[in-house]
C-alpha cells in the first residue's frame, strides 16, 4: 500500500472477502450481489472489518477460527420515507431494523446460543450494506486519500449516499492479486490438503473410466469423489479441452486430456493427465514420451528467479526435440490459490495481459503441458507445485504421464 500510496483497500469480490476475513458469508453463497465487504487499512494498528449480515454473526461467534471485527447490517426500517413524491435524501442514514429472535422466557439457552445473541448485539446494526461499510471504513481509519477497491461498484454505492468526499477510488483488483500470489504458511497447508484430495479424487474418477462414458457421467463421478474427500469441485475438463470428446463419448484407444480442479477451504488443487481407455497406439505413446520430456525439462528448472517466459520456451523446445508436433503443444505456467489463475496482470496494459513473473519462494503454481490436435485427440500433464527456496515441492503424489485404463 505504501508503493501505491493507498489509505486502505476495500473488498467486495467473494475471493478477496474470504482472503481478508476467513469467512464465506451466507449471502455470498446465495449469490447475492455486493452482499459482503472487507476492509484492509494501511495502518496495521487499525482494525480490519468484515461487513456482513446480522445472521452471519451467529456462525462467527462459534470461535472455530480467526475472524476480524464484524460490522453487521440489517435493513432500513423506514424505507418508505425514501420513496414516493417527497423522498428523504439518500444522504440521510435510514433507521436500522432491530428485529431480534423471539425467546421463550422459560427456555434454557446453551452457551453457544447465548454467544449468538451476544455477538449479534455487540454493535448496533447499520441499516444497509453501504452504511455498514461506511462505519467500518471510519473505524479502520479509511476516510480520505486513495482507496483501492476490487469492484468499482463500491465507489458508486458510497458516492450515491454522499459519503465519499475526500476519497479517490482506484481499481484495486490487480493489487489484491499482487498480495495474494505469495502464499502464507496457513494457505500452503490448505493447498497441500486440497491438492492431495484433488489428486486422489481425479485418480479414483479415472479408474472408473469405460468406453462409451460421456462428460456428464465423468463430471458426476468426480463431483462425488471430491466431496468424499472434503473438496468442492471448481471445474473439470475431459476430452479435447472445453469441447468435450471428439465423438461425444470415450472411444477405445483414443487419447484425451483430463484436467481436474477442486478445492479445500476455498484453496484449489489442479491436476491433469493424458488418458486412454484401451491400448494406445504408437503415435499416442510417442506424444506421451514428448510430454514427459517437456515435463522433465520444466521441472528441472523450477526455482526462484526463473521467469514464466523461460519455462515456456524450454518446455516447447523439449517437446519438439522429443519428436512431438510442437504446433499442437502449449506450455502455460500459472499461480494457483483462491483462484485458478491466482496471479497479477501487467499494470501497464489496458487489458488483462499476463505478467512475465519470476518464480518466488512461497508461490504455488502449475505448468499446463497439453497438446490439442483436432482429428487425433488430446493429452495433458499438470501438477500442483510449491516453489521453495531452492526448487519445488510436489503437493500430491506422483503418477505416470500417460494413464492407460
Amino acid at each position: 500500500m505504501e508503493q501505491y500510496n493507498l489509505a486502505g483497500m476495500l473488498a467486495a469480490n467473494p475471493v478477496n472477502v474470504y482472503y481478508l476475513s476467513n469467512t464465506v458469508p451466507i449471502a455470498i453463497g446465495m449469490r447475492k450481489e455486493l452482499s459482503a465487504f472487507a476492509t484492509l487499512p494501511r495502518n496495521q494498528d487499525e482494525p480490519m472489518f468484515l461487513v456482513t449480515t446480522t445472521l452471519q454473526t451467529w456462525e462467527m461467534s462459534n470461535l472455530d477460527r480467526w475472524v476480524p471485527e464484524v460490522m453487521r447490517f440489517t435493513r432500513p426500517q423506514n424505507w418508505r420515507e425514501y420513496a414516493g413524491d417527497s423522498p428523504v435524501p439518500l444522504t440521510q442514514e435510514p433507521v436500522a431494523s432491530s428485529r431480534t429472535p423471539t425467546i421463550d422466557d422459560n427456555a434454557t439457552l446453551t452457551q453457544r446460543e447465548r454467544a449468538w445473541l451476544e455477538a449479534a448485539g455487540a454493535r448496533a446494526p447499520a441499516p444497509s450494506p453501504e452504511w455498514a461499510l461506511v462505519r467500518a471504513m471510519k473505524e479502520s481509519g479509511i476516510t480520505r486519500g486513495r482507496v483501492a477497491v476490487d469492484d468499482m461498484r463500491i465507489a458508486h454505492m458510497l458516492q450515491r449516499i454522499g459519503v465519499a468526499e475526500g476519497i479517490e477510488f482506484v481499481d484495486g483488483e490487480n493489487l489484491f492479486r499482487r498480495i495474494r500470489y505469495i502464499k502464507s504458511a496457513a494457505e500452503i497447508d490448505y493447498l497441500r490438503i486440497g491438492g492431495q484430495n484433488n489428486y486422489a479424487a481425479a485418480m479414483a474418477t479415472i479408474a472408473g473410466f469405460k468406453v462409451g462414458m460421456t462428460l456428464a457421467e465423468i463430471e458426476q463421478s468426480f463431483l462425488a469423489e471430491a466431496a468424499l474427500r472434503g473438496n468442492e469441485v471448481g471445474f473439470l475438463l475431459a476430452g479435447t479441452s472445453v469441447g468435450s470428446f471428439r465423438q461425444g463419448k470415450i472411444v477405445e484407444g483414443e487419447p484425451f486430456l483430463f484436467d481436474a480442479v477442486s478445492g479445500y477451504q476455498q484453496y484449489l488443487g489442479d491436476f491433469g493427465r493424458t488418458v486412454v481407455v484401451g491400448e494406445p497406439n504408437l503415435e499416442v505413446k510417442k506424444r506421451a514420451a514428448a510430454q514427459s520430456a517437456a515435463r522433465e525439462t520444466v521441472m528441472g528448472m523450477l526455482r526462484p528467479g526463473v521467469r514464466y517466459s523461460e519455462i515456456i520456451t524450454a518446455g516447447r523446445e523439449a517437446f519438439r526435440k522429443a519428436g512431438g508436433p510442437v504446433e499442437t503443444f502449449f506450455v502455460s505456467p500459472h499461480s494457483v490459490g483462491l483462484q485458478h489463475t491466482d496471479q497479477p496482470y501487467r499494470d501497464d496494459s489496458p487489458w488483462k495481459s499476463g505478467e512475465d513473473l519470476a518464480l518466488e519462494a512461497g508461490m504455488v503454481i502449475t505448468v499446463d503441458l497439453p497438446y490439442i490436435d483436432l482429428g487425433f485427440g488430446a493429452g495433458h500433464n499438470e501438477d500442483l507445485l510449491l516453489i521453495t527456496a531452492d526448487g519445488y515441492e510436489l503437493l500430491h503424489e506422483e503418477s505416470d504421464n500417460l494413464i492407460v485404463v
